[in-house]
């Protein structure tokens, strides 16, 4: 299942990926719905080999996922991979510069099953699809609102 979104953000592109990036900021954001989320390994600085463990319920069942940046372009691309009992896949963003002061933000998520509970969840979040991708375009843009006015306040 494959879900992605667009907008364009009135950032300057290094700027927009810095905020976009700041794994600290999104752990927050993953805290304040009621995830727990923690770090693991050694690499503590933003790039490849960044990786977690987290653990959120979803339709009243618990889910653990681990996630690992596999590639890490500063000012293009961030790709996250992530296995959660089952299921497995990938979420990127990529960047454009538009104008000085403007960038296009891509992001997808794409999401494969490896055993049968986990393809009759896909599916069923397929038949559901219209309303998660809405919910995933929200958020997204939430994020990017939240980006936008962090950077108004720091100037």
């Amino acid at each position: 299942m494959k879900l992605s979104t667009q907008e364009i953000i009135k950032l300057p592109i290094a700027v927009a990926f810095d905020a976009l990036s700041d794994f600290t900021q999104l752990e927050r954001a993953a805290r304040r719905r009621d995830a727990v989320v923690r770090r693991v390994g050694d690499v503590r600085t933003p790039g490849v080999g960044m990786a977690w463990k987290a653990t959120f319920e979803v339709g009243g069942r618990r889910r653990d996922v681990e996630l690992v940046v596999v590639e890490y372009t500063p000012g293009e691309r961030l790709v996250v991979d992530f296995v959660s009992q089952g299921l497995y896949g990938t979420t990127r963003m990529d960047l454009v510069a538009l104008s000085r002061d403007r960038t296009r933000v891509i992001v997808g998520l794409e999401m494969r099953a490896s055993t049968l509970v986990a393809r009759l969840l896909l599916q069923s979040l397929k038949l559901a699809k219209p309303r998660i991708n809405s919910t995933y375009k929200d958020r997204i843009a939430q994020h990017l609102r939240i980006a936008q006015r962090q950077y108004r306040n720091l100037r």
